[in-house]
């Protein structure tokens, strides 16, 4: 076979398969997602999810002082593990024994006084391989009209957090998935450029590509991707979390990261 005709067989393959683990996270992010809003409504989940006691796990200590708190399991990660590129020479795949089923712990504090959805990356209570957390924080006269936002938040927070589980060592995770080799975590710019500690989170190299897929959920092209970091941003700059230059460069890292990473409609033709 002619060795242009065979790179570019192997390319087309290696874009199909990145193509394929998006939708999978993307159908997986909107499961979840719709599960925790009809929670937030009190109403009954499709995936299995049971109530939970703050003193029922040893080491869970939950963000909020709510007794409202779940766990929902979520399935097996959708993903093939990449075995080969994350255990040591001497490891055997056949005795590394991981829970692949992703269980999501979620807080509902319907007393708080502010609207907020957060995330965390790991299970909060130390006993099971593959989980994240959702903290929704809710005003009691949260306005119906409201929900649509906290809908988009949520998915937002949910992709972040699923991104952060796929990264292996990158994020001190159990799982690494195909497709997050040393490419996948390069960047325009780095924790180095940055002066204040929020910039140095947001250009952290397991953070990079979390952000973007969160604000990428929620979009349908690049030019919709673009006005969605520029809001996120413009907010830590108002805040004064950020500098002006911390903007730019964080803008211009996530975009580019974007460009080479993000294979669905509407964002492939930006590659070209």
């Amino acid at each position: 076979m002619d060795q242009q005709i065979l790179r570019s067989f192997i390319q087309e393959t290696l874009y199909e398969g990145r193509r394929t683990q998006s939708k999978r996270l993307h159908t997986l992010t909107n499961t979840v997602t719709a599960d925790i809003m009809r929670l937030i409504h009190q109403k009954s989940t499709k995936l299995h999810s049971v109530p939970i006691d703050r003193n029922q796990y040893q080491n869970f200590e939950p963000e909020t002082g709510t007794a409202e708190l779940y766990e929902l399991i979520a399935g097996p990660m959708p993903l093939t593990m990449d075995w080969e590129g994350y255990l040591d020479d001497d490891d055997d795949p056949d005795g590394y024994d991981v829970d692949t089923v992703i269980r999501v712990f979620i807080e509902i504090d319907r007393n708080s006084d502010r609207l907020n959805i957060s995330g965390g990356d790991k299970d909060p209570t130390g006993e099971v391989d593959l989980g994240f957390t959702v903290v929704v924080e809710l005003p009691p006269d949260t306005p119906k009209s409201e929900y649509g936002k906290i809908r988009d938040q949520v998915a937002n927070s949910v992709r972040h957090e699923i991104e952060h589980v796929t990264q292996g060592a990158a994020s001190t995770q159990d799982l690494l998935a195909f497709n997050r080799g040393n490419k996948y975590f390069e960047f325009l710019h780095g924790p180095k450029e940055a002066e204040t500690s929020w910039g140095k989170y947001l250009l952290k190299p397991e953070e990079i590509p979390a952000f973007v897929r969160g604000e990428a959920h929620n979009v349908k092209n690049y030019e919709q991707l673009l006005a969605s970091i520029e809001k996120f941003l413009t907010g830590y700059l108002q805040k004064e979390l950020i500098t002006e230059y911390e903007k730019q460069i964080v803008a211009d890292t996530w975009l580019d990261w974007a460009q080479k990473h993000i294979n669905t409609k509407g964002f492939t033709a930006r590659q070209s």
